[in-house]
């Protein structure tokens, strides 16, 4: 899933001076997309002695993260699962600009930005254990409502400014400062630090710093006549405390091991608390390569000491889009000349960007074992392999069938087969343009600009031989704004492309135009399907009507079953999981990992099975019946025995009854569908013989 790229805009070094920004709507309904940087904010005065550290001397506060970069597929499924979660992020803002009414964000929304700092920061080494203080929160809704309604970014805004407030003022002062994006986007932004003043990355540098526990975050949506704007608070009481242990001795962007290609930025850092790197070299290699690298000046007070460089022939000044690499590619770092405590040294590391979408060589995948035709009502054992990065597993089964069904849009929004995820104001589906019927669907992006999609109900199960057909026409749109077709294997923590269409920055087609997607990569695999209309930033047409944005229909299945009726269910490493059908049929079953207590990963190869009738229990008698207190005891085993099974206590005078059901029996489970015991009184009668049936 690639990061959103930015228009990128720089600010004057007084921060005092306005940004001049053009209308947010241009000739022709082509709207103009930005994405501004502040100056990073200044570090607070030394306190007293007496006075630091105070956070720090108590408990420590629980890390949420602590990956291994070294491990490749671990550093792939923290970016698709844990970066991801924040993709999902809804801001629901409450206030309203023209009364100056800062509202607030989602308790959830805030969640999402905390969660995407501490996904940066536990990359980096350093602990991610950030959490927002409402305080803070509050503050930065404001200092985030006045960067919006200026149109401006400044951590010393005049009291002349539109609404301004003195919370708000105080923390421009402590905040990283974006205007243009808001929550986890301006945090991708900041961590980019691009922009003519920006050499230092002190934005970065202030979200990474390693002491930092508390943060804040204010957010303002984007407008029709007002840009999206964002507030961190970032300076805590923490700044002068001892600095916690990290995973390397240093701080680097990107750092060691394997680093996801969406979030190369142009400018990378090497910090090092007190650090002189006045007479600091970089080396950069690439496969082996020498690359050519300038140095940004150097900076102090944001953050820890850090020297800074970038690729030459890269604009450091612009956002950055990383190309997709065709293969990993490992760069070798050497900072040399670095002085702590007035001795030189030098510092050796590789970082390995790699295509998060592609697996790697220790991609495990948990694969299950068991009988091909288990019985129904019976605990069938299976078992399956281990994953290493795994701490927990779930596993889970259903019913298979063909999926014969053509998907069109005449059935209407509350009766389709399809979850939306869109800006209001429009309908997703149109008559304008169809393939077929009255209707097709429709994905335009209006404002506030977010990636809009169609995500199908039923789950896939595809073989060698499937594929999806759909007739699509790209109407109106830009070069930034595409068409996709996704799948996800873990139940829609993450997509990958499957389909990417780019506008052609003019009417785009005037027929509709049959698409075939091949499926043979995901034999034996159960996916999720969703299209997706999909900004990459810049310009965009925001218009929802007559032919405009990505329109689909007829979505065509070909060797595809559904997966459906699944129930999941947890499981233990190394202990065999019990699947008991209710019904006769074809199932499939599959096993996933779970990592950080809460986030899956992908679905193993599914085993498909096909349930047959019930097996018989055998009923044994365990010993022969003894008298215990005055009672009759009968203890019996039972194979083959499922939860359903009764049973019940019969006597009779001879072998060839009458057999008649002892009303006094007592019955005692000794052992969970395999052992148990009647009891009944011992009495006066005469011999009797005993029997016991399943019901």
């Amino acid at each position: 899933m690639n990061r959103r790229a930015w228009e990128a805009g720089c600010l004057p070094k007084s921060t005092l001076l306005p940004i001049v920004l053009s209308g947010l709507l241009a000739a022709d309904g082509l709207r103009a997309e930005g994405f501004w940087l502040g100056t990073p904010p200044p570090a607070p005065a030394e306190p007293a002695r007496e006075d630091r550290g105070i956070a720090l001397q108590g408990t420590a506060p629980t890390v949420l993260f602590a990956v291994d970069t070294s491990k490749r597929e671990e550093a792939r499924a923290f970016y698709r699962l844990v970066y991801s979660a924040s993709e999902k992020a809804t801001l629901d803002w409450v206030g309203d600009w023209a009364n100056c009414d800062a509202g607030g964000t989602a308790p959830d929304f805030r969640e999402l930005v905390a969660l995407r700092i501490n996904y940066y920061r536990a990359m980096a080494g350093v602990p991610a254990w950030v959490s927002f203080q409402d305080d803070f929160n509050a503050k930065a809704q404001q200092a985030a409502l006045m960067m919006s309604r200026n149109t401006n970014l400044n951590h010393y805004p005049p009291a002349d400014w539109l609404c301004y407030s003195a919370d708000g003022a105080e923390a421009a002062g402590q905040s990283n400062l974006a205007l243009g994006r808001a929550g986890p986007e301006a945090i991708d932004g900041y961590m980019q630090d691009f922009g003519l003043y920006n050499g230092a990355v002190g934005h970065r540098r202030w979200l990474l710093y390693p002491q930092t526990q508390f943060m804040g975050s204010g957010d303002i949506p984007q407008g029709e006549t007002n840009y999206a704007a964002n507030a961190t608070w970032v300076v805590d009481q923490n700044y002068y405390s001892p600095r916690p242990t990290t995973r390397d001795d240093f701080v680097a962007w990107p750092p060691p091991g394997y680093f996801p290609y969406p979030l190369l930025g142009s400018r990378w850092s090497f910090a090092h608390t007190d650090a002189d790197f006045s007479a600091a070299q970089i080396t950069l290699t690439s496969n082996g390569v020498p690359v050519a690298v300038e140095l940004e000046p150097l900076a102090t007070g944001e953050g820890e000491n850090a020297v800074v460089w970038y690729l030459a022939g890269v604009d450091p000044t612009q956002a950055f889009d990383s190309p997709r690499p065709a293969a990993d590619i490992t760069y070798q770092v050497n900072v040399d000349h670095v002085l702590l405590g007035g001795v030189e040294q030098t510092f050796q590391y590789q970082v390995n960007v790699f295509d998060p979408d592609v697996p790697g060589p220790d991609l495990v995948l948990p694969t299950v074992n068991g009988p091909s035709q288990p019985y129904v009502g019976h605990p069938n054992a299976y078992t399956f392999t281990s994953v290493p990065i795994a701490a927990g597993y779930q596993w889970q089964a259903g019913r298979r069938s063909l999926l014969s069904v053509v998907e069109g849009a005449e059935q209407g929004v509350t009766n389709w087969a399809w979850t939306a995820s869109l800006s209001p104001g429009y309908e997703p589906r149109a008559g304008d343009v169809r393939a077929a019927g009255g209707y097709s669907f429709h994905l335009v992006q209006p404002v506030p600009l977010v990636d809009q999609t169609l995500t199908y109900q039923r789950t896939l199960l595809c073989a060698s031989n499937s594929a999806i057909q759909f007739q699509r026409w790209l109407g109106l749109s830009t070069s930034n704004q595409f068409a996709k077709v996704q799948l996800s294997l873990d139940n829609g923590s993450s997509w990958t492309d499957v389909y990417s269409l780019a506008g052609t920055n003019g009417s785009g087609d005037s027929v509709f135009k049959l698409e075939e997607i091949p499926l043979s990569k995901y034999a034996g695999r159960i996916v999720s399907l969703r299209f997706a209309y999909h900004h990459a930033g810049g310009d965009y047409f925001p218009e929802t009507g007559f032919r405009v944005g990505f329109y689909f229909d007829q979505v065509t299945f070909l060797n595809i079953q559904e997966f459906g009726g699944a129930g999941v269910g947890e499981a233990n490493a190394g202990q065999p999981f019990a699947f008991a059908p209710q019904v006769a049929g074809d199932y499939a079953l599959a096993v996933r990992g779970e990592i950080f207590n809460q986030y899956h990963l992908e679905w193993g190869p599914v085993l498909n099975v096909t349930a047959t009738g019930a097996l018989l229990p055998v009923l044994t008698l365990a010993t022969r019946p003894t008298v215990v207190a005055g009672k009759i005891q009968m203890d019996f085993q039972v194979a083959n025995s499922t939860a359903a099974l009764k049973y019940q206590l019969l006597s009779a005078p001879s072998p060839n009854g009458p057999w008649t059901a002892e009303a006094d029996a007592m019955f005692q489970t000794l052992q969970a569908n395999s052992a148990y015991r009647f009891t009944i009184p011992l009495g006066g009668q005469s011999a009797r013989f005993f029997r016991v049936e399943t019901q």
